[in-house]
């Protein structure tokens, strides 16, 4: 029993120096080196480097806090039970509020104040504010995962708001290439003003008071568990050696140590997701040079402006600019317009031809049933090339069989449509000598 209660302690004690580490390292150390300051801040850049701290975690990461934060949240409201089973069972035998009713505390005081055990032995030798075994303590697990669960829901709004933003902005310039093709000085001469850019997403003032909250309540977690595991400690170094403790107790400390795992890993990763960092329209559809240079333009524009009063001069030059303006955008949406009807005429001619084509069909298909009715009175179901031509022929008085078919529908029906369109050529040259 005393080697197996040795070996409990030495894995407790590798236990707890994990977390300590893993609390405090932060991850790697080259993210160590990397704070929100060196992030460059400029509205207009071109393809800065992501830094690693700023990049929100993966789905994988934010579902395993999500379970951890849900874990939390069971263990809690289990403990925080329990505990209220302790506080009735501790005041069943009180006498004096039975009789006198002014003495009687309310329900919320007794919760927080009664001297009750929950049966939690490890670090029930500290105070009840400060021990597992008292309400305080889950109260603080409790309240640190409903802040992460803010953070993670804020997070979320600001990550998927963004997305909107660029995708917004993306549609509002798309149709701005098309006039940046057809006039690629409309930015420089100014008849093109870009819309601003979409600046980059960092936390809000709300974002970040939440991460000082949720590590505020994540070092509180820590220091209250490891004061609990420094009376377990304590309790081991008496004497006789171990007299007081059994695997139940080594089951506790994992307990809280397990607990306290989670709840730093989560903590950091929430931390993580609100302090994440989102690029703007650096890798956008309008260049960074070109929205550069429309800025510079707009700059110089404005520096060169007089400090006196304009006159009406003036106010007609800048008139005669805009109309300028007016006049090449109208021209660009002349020539579109132009290119638009020139489609819209080839549709059109398209669409006669279909007619012609559905009439025609329309015309041959009422012929071949007339025929497929005589050759079914006289006992004939087979139909040829010739017949089919004949169909086409009779209609305008042509003769175009040369050769015999009787085994293709396909090429029966597309020579009954041939010989019908040739007819009808004939027909329109005929008339045409007559005019």
């Amino acid at each position: 029993m005393k080697i197996g209660s040795v070996n409990g302690q030495v894995l407790i004690a590798i236990f707890t120096i994990v977390i300590i580490f893993f609390f405090w390292s932060g991850g790697s150390k080259k993210s160590r080196r990397v704070t929100t300051t060196t992030v460059v801040h400029q509205r207009y850049y071109s393809n800065p480097p992501r830094n690693p701290l700023n990049r929100p975690p993966g789905f994988i990461s934010m579902f395993v806090v999500c379970a951890a934060i849900c874990f939390l949240i069971i263990s809690s409201t289990i403990a925080l039970s329990e505990w209220d089973d302790a506080v009735k069972k501790h005041n069943h035998d009180a006498k004096e509020c039975k009789h006198n009713d002014h003495n009687c505390t309310n329900y919320f005081e007794e919760f927080l104040t009664t001297d009750a055990d929950m049966g939690f032995e490890v670090g029930n030798e500290l105070p009840i504010s400060l021990s597992p075994n008292g309400p305080y303590y889950w109260i603080g697990f409790l309240a640190g995962s409903v802040l992460m669960i803010i953070g993670i829901y804020s997070a979320e709004n600001r990550r998927y708001g963004h997305k909107k933003q660029l995708k917004e902005a993306e549609k509002k310039l798309r149709p701005m290439l098309r006039r940046l093709a057809l006039d690629p000085n409309g930015v420089v001469e100014g008849r093109i003003r870009l819309p601003d850019a979409i600046q980059v997403s960092k936390p809000t003032k709300f974002n970040e008071k939440l991460i000082i909250l949720i590590y505020a309540i994540s070092a509180l977690m820590l220091i209250l568990t490891f004061l609990s595991i420094g009376s377990y400690f304590n309790e081991l170094s008496g004497e006789p050696y171990g007299q007081n403790m059994n695997t139940k107790h080594d089951a506790q400390v994992f307990l809280l140590l397990s607990l306290l795992f989670l709840h730093s890993t989560a903590c950091q990763k929430v931390a993580k997701y609100l302090f994440a960092e989102y690029e703007g329209e650096d890798d956008s559809l309008i260049p960074t040079q070109v929205r550069r240079q429309s800025i510079k333009i707009e700059e110089n524009r404005v520096r060169e402006l007089s400090t006196d009063p304009a006159t009406a001069s003036d106010v007609l030059e800048a008139l005669s600019k805009e109309m300028e303006a007016a006049k090449a955008e109208a021209a660009l949406l002349r020539q579109e317009l132009d290119e638009t009807r020139n489609k819209v005429k080839g549709l059109e001619t398209e669409l006669v031809e279909k007619t012609t084509e559905l009439e025609s069909i329309q015309e041959i298909t009422k012929s071949m049933e007339k025929i497929v009715e005589e050759n079914k009175d006289a006992g004939d179901k087979s139909l040829s090339l010739n017949d089919s031509v004949m169909v086409g022929d009779n209609l305008f008085n042509g003769d175009k069989i040369d050769k015999q078919i009787i085994n293709d529908p396909e090429a029966i029906a597309r020579a009954a449509i041939e010989a019908y369109r040739e007819g009808q050529r004939e027909r329109n040259k005929i008339d045409l000598d007559f005019d």
